[in-house]
């Protein structure tokens, strides 16, 4: 949260606590999205939770709703109170993982407002600054990778294990508290994408199709694939076996 206050709070739902109040960013500009929610925990300390900049405690009222007009600030559109018992909608999961950035939407990015761009930078740097674990190239035809990285976050210092899924054309970025976790979000994710006809040039997951010598591609107007005869055939036998009645 860049607001300066309050306590960054890790784990705060396993904490006994009540929502007293939620909000919901309406009329906002395309790919934003927002949600606030302020409670009290058991000990009487107020909480704000907020899916782009997380949970932070706070000792008294006027100071939650402090943050909660701080936070508001932030974004464009319009801010509809909610019933506190509603559907909280976050992209900091109660698993502890985390969707930083997606082309679908429903990810942090999208929370951050008009911090968004300085926010996801500094993101951007810190995982490319990380330690590659693992690495899966797909065929040239398909032009995109999932990579599982170890990086330290730049607003808490904390190390996080992050899935970088540049398939098909749309990027989705997820991070992970645990290895493991994250191990098992990489897996899925190179499977997800695997395709027989166009094999991974490269990948560490086994029994996934690969060739790490493809066949050369060739590209048509506006960036069609040609395929030559065998090529052909083959796409249309794998068609017929699974589109065809």
């Amino acid at each position: 949260m860049d607001t300066g206050a309050g306590q960054p709070v890790q784990w705060w739902w396993k904490k006994p606590h009540v929502c007293l109040a939620r909000w919901e960013l309406r009329d906002a500009p395309p790919l934003n999205a927002g949600q606030i929610s302020v409670g009290k925990f058991d000990g009487g300390d107020w909480w704000v939770d907020h899916g782009g900049f997380g949970c932070r405690r706070f000792p008294d009222k006027n100071t939650a709703w402090t943050a909660v007009r701080r936070l508001m600030g932030l974004h464009d559109g319009n801010w509809v109170q909610v019933p506190g018992d509603s559907e909280r909608r976050s992209p900091l999961r109660f698993d502890g993982s985390r969707t930083l950035y997606s082309d679908g939407g429903g990810d942090m990015y999208s929370h951050w407002g008009r911090a968004k761009e300085k926010r996801w930078n500094r993101y951007s740097a810190a995982i490319a600054a990380g330690t590659r674990l693992r690495h899966s190239e797909e065929h040239p035809a398909m032009g995109g990778y999932v990579t599982l990285s170890e990086y330290r976050d730049p607003y808490d210092d904390s190390i996080r294990f992050v899935v970088d899924d540049q398939c098909d054309g749309i990027p989705d970025v997820n991070d992970y508290p645990y290895r493991n976790k994250a191990d098992r979000a990489y897996v899925s994710a190179v499977w997800s994408h695997a395709s027989r006809r166009f094999p991974y040039v490269s990948t560490d997951v086994p029994k996934v199709p690969a060739d790490s010598r493809p066949e050369p591609v060739r590209y048509g107007e506006g960036g069609s694939v040609i395929l030559d005869d065998s090529q052909a055939r083959s796409y249309e036998r794998s068609w017929r076996e699974n589109y065809s009645s």
